[in-house]
């Protein structure tokens, strides 16, 4: 029902663009609950560290948000076996394992790999569009999501080696809240990532919602995550390009081998001798992978995300992102020559 009534003929308030970017960017501080789903098609190899965003980026997610202030939040993620939360508060995080019992207190890390939250279309939407450029955006007709009409605006990226050809987001907008969004691949089928909300309503939820209150006989303990920028700094990875392949380091991330704009990213990693030979085995195990007799490395186009393995200065680094296989191996290519 939702997707059907998603096409019906709705009212087009036409606000401007740049306004309704403008109300996309400062959704950050709308409160707002409701129910969303998701679906990746993203093939990604399964290793360990990679399983979460294996499942999260292919498969079908149903997510509950009740959001209060960007530090006072919950989400839970909906299986047929259970369900996993996350509660945020001002000083840290409870990661809450239904079907275990079990509750773990963690802080957030300053640079972490995606979770299940950065896939809520309001987070998404603003993620790619906060970045984008007027002259990368064109309308789309309005579609009723979540009993709302909200309006279409669609992002070509201007990046030559992108892999994303487009993100449809269609946006409530009085709200500036992103209801649905659709990221396609180049010359795909299907989206590579969609998430909408079935649900939404708009004000701040009762406090009682998001505060985690351990269940009698639940297994508690404490964890300090290994943040990125941390682990940079200790095996002395922070000097890094200011340009990587043609893309700017990311001001939100700067030395932590993060390029790109919006939708349109790269990523340089250094692995650990036992992460390089557990990832090269995925990899290569993989359809499509190749692996390259001149120096060794190995490398897989998984719909519009790619990754590469290759040496830099002798030791091994994962490359990742939203451009072609060659635009990695030129930034591979460059960061040896600037380490060595």
């Amino acid at each position: 029902m939702p997707p059907a009534i998603s096409r019906l003929p709705v009212s087009d308030p036409k606000v401007a663009v740049a306004t309704l970017l403008d109300r996309v960017r400062a959704s950050e501080l709308v409160a707002y609950s409701g129910y969303a789903e998701t679906l990746g098609t993203f093939a990604l190899p399964s290793t360990r560290g990679l399983s979460d965003l294996t499942s999260l980026f292919g498969g079908h997610t149903r997510l509950r948000v009740w959001r209060r202030t960007v530090t006072d939040w919950r989400v839970d993620s909906l299986s047929p076996v259970g369900e996993q939360g996350i509660y945020r508060d001002g000083s840290g995080i409870w990661l809450w394992d239904f079907a275990a019992n079990r509750a773990v207190r963690t802080t957030q890390p300053a640079v972490r790999l995606p979770a299940a939250p950065d896939l809520l279309p309001a987070e998404l939407g603003r993620r790619l569009l906060s970045e984008a450029h007027p002259a990368e955006l064109q309308r789309l007709p309005a579609r009723t999501i979540a009993g709302r009409t909200a309006e279409g605006v669609r992002l070509r990226p201007a990046e030559r080696n992108a892999t994303i050809d487009r993100v449809d987001v269609w946006v409530d907008p009085r709200t500036g809240l992103s209801m649905r969004v659709e990221v396609w691949g180049k010359a795909a089928p299907q989206p590579a990532v969609q998430a909408s909300f079935l649900d939404l309503h708009v004000g701040r939820p009762a406090a009682r919602l998001t505060r985690f209150a351990a269940p009698v006989g639940a297994q508690l303990s404490t964890e300090d995550p290994r943040d990125v920028s941390r682990l940079a700094e200790e095996f002395g990875f922070t000097d890094l390009p200011a340009r990587l392949a043609g893309l700017p380091l990311r001001h939100d991330a700067p030395g932590l081998g993060s390029y790109g704009r919006g939708p349109t990213f790269l990523t340089a990693v250094p692995l650990s001798r036992r992460g390089r030979f557990r990832l090269l085995d995925r990899i290569q195990a993989a359809p499509g992978a190749h692996v390259d007799p001149a120096d060794g490395s190995s490398s897989l186009a998984a719909g519009p995300l790619s990754l590469l393995v290759a040496a830099v200065a002798g030791e091994s680094w994962l490359f990742t992102g939203t451009v072609t296989v060659v635009t990695l191996q030129r930034a591979a290519a460059q960061l040896n020559a600037a380490r060595t």
